[in-house]
């Protein structure tokens, strides 16, 4: 996965620090065997933000089609970062099917 930082996108830029915060994130068990987290909002400690690498229950995600919003970012650079593919899905595609949909793009 690549991850790249912009400094134009102040989302970018929160999620950096968002994932130095990654000691303090919920780990959760999602439905489909893939790990998510729970991130402390910004505005109310008492509220979590369920969050993955490609989905988040903030408004920022839910109602901007922007990209990705600070939560997901965060969550990519950790992956990236600690070099440990926390989101992986459950079931896994074979090497064929992986090299055909690399030599579609």
């Amino acid at each position: 996965m690549i991850v790249s930082l912009d400094s134009d996108n102040p989302r970018s830029l929160r999620g950096v620090a968002l994932a130095a915060q990654a000691a303090s994130w919920l780990r959760i068990k999602l439905a489909d065997g893939r790990t998510g987290y729970g991130m402390p909002s910004s505005s109310d400690p008492n509220h979590y933000w369920l969050t993955s690498d490609n989905s988040c229950t903030c408004p920022s995600a839910k109602y901007d089609r922007l990209g990705a919003c600070k939560h997901i970012f965060a969550v990519r650079l950790f992956e990236v970062l600690s070099g440990v593919p926390v989101s992986q899905p459950a079931k896994r595609e074979s090497s064929e099917r992986l090299w055909a949909r690399f030599e579609e793009e």
